[in-house]
């Protein structure tokens, strides 16, 4: 009997460590968060005598029958205040059965236009994008969606981020529709809080986050030496990954931000969150422990920290952790006490 007891309380620690330190890892970010807020992140404005010399980049909005908001994002990053002849507004109608290429058109923005029912979605029509791009002269490439508006200011945010060395960004990512119905609300305010109480305080910290999909920018060496790998679920998650396994951090860009739609119904939000689970919860098996021990043998504490992030931000080992928990404390309870 005291032999099952030992064999229960060891398990009952197996399944309390991770719980505690990811609990405390959030904790930690949040206190950050609290006393950094983003409000007091002041924008840093590139202030340069001459505007040729910043960089030049390429705004990419990858868009499937988006004839309904397409002409509002372009409108929206024609709105930016940058140099023009350093800004190339892409729109990349991919498999497209509407107008929005000719929306875009009439926009006056280059539109590429492709066609491949075998190859289809965002990543793949990204992949296809690079190729033409990467052989011309931008500096860097940020993605956008293409029901997205944009802050004006987004790329001189950027330049004054890119001034100091950094390389990757991914911008601050807020609902543009939170009243829309009680659905994009929550959806707002979770996203809010992942946003001031986790992504923030990484910043602050020196540490790196992962890309979002939208708001992503990249530098053009960067895209040509680490290539984008169509094919995946989670295209920015993954490319993520490997990113930071070849040392090229992240940085997260909180003064300046992307708006986007947010599901407003249960349906839309069920089929985007389970399919980011999904895409998640594979690479974090692929992953994180890979990493982890990849970490220990460089004894690199950067990645170690991008392996626990994998680790923590699924929700779905967590909620394991936390059922077994609560079981084995139950059976210690019912058997010993």
């Amino acid at each position: 009997m005291q032999l099952i007891k030992l064999f229960l309380n060891l398990l009952l620690m197996c399944a309390v460590i991770p719980l505690v330190a990811a609990t405390s890892y959030y904790a930690v970010l949040a206190m950050v968060g609290l006393c950094w807020p983003v409000s007091r992140t002041r924008r840093k404005l590139v202030e340069r005598p001459d505007d040729h010399q910043l960089p030049s980049f390429a705004i990419v909005v990858p868009a499937h029958n988006e004839e309904l908001h397409i002409a509002k994002t372009i409108h929206s990053l024609q709105a930016i205040q940058y140099p023009q002849e350093l800004v190339s507004i892409v729109v990349v109608a991919d498999n497209c059965t509407d107008q929005t290429a000719q929306l875009a058109d009439e926009c006056g923005v280059r539109c590429l236009i492709r066609n491949n029912m075998e190859q289809r979605g965002k990543d793949w029509a990204l992949d296809w994008a690079f190729g033409y791009l990467l052989s011309e002269s931008h500096d860097y490439i940020l993605i956008v969606d293409a029901d997205c508006v944009v802050d004006p200011l987004i790329l001189r945010s950027l330049a004054a981020r890119a001034a100091s060395g950094l390389r990757v960004f991914q911008t601050n990512n807020i609902a543009e529709n939170p009243d829309d119905s009680p659905i994009s609300y929550l959806a707002a305010v979770a996203n809010r809080l992942e946003n001031n109480y986790y992504c923030h305080p990484q910043s602050i910290l020196g540490q790196s986050v992962f890309l979002r999909g939208t708001g992503m920018c990249v530098h053009a060496d960067i895209l040509r030496k680490t290539e984008w790998i169509a094919g995946s679920e989670v295209e920015d998650l993954h490319y993520s990954l490997r990113l930071l396994q070849n040392r090229i951090p992240i940085a997260f860009v909180s003064e300046t931000a992307v708006y986007s739609n947010f599901p407003i119904g249960l349906h839309e939000l069920t089929v985007q969150r389970t399919r980011w689970l999904r895409g998640g919860q594979t690479a974090g098996r692929v992953s994180t422990w890979s990493l982890f021990a990849h970490a220990i043998k460089r004894r690199n504490f950067t990645l170690m920290a991008v392996a626990w992030n994998l680790f923590a931000q699924n929700r779905v080992q967590l909620v394991i952790c936390t059922l077994l928990l609560s079981l084995l404390a139950a059976m210690n309870w019912l058997i010993f006490d």
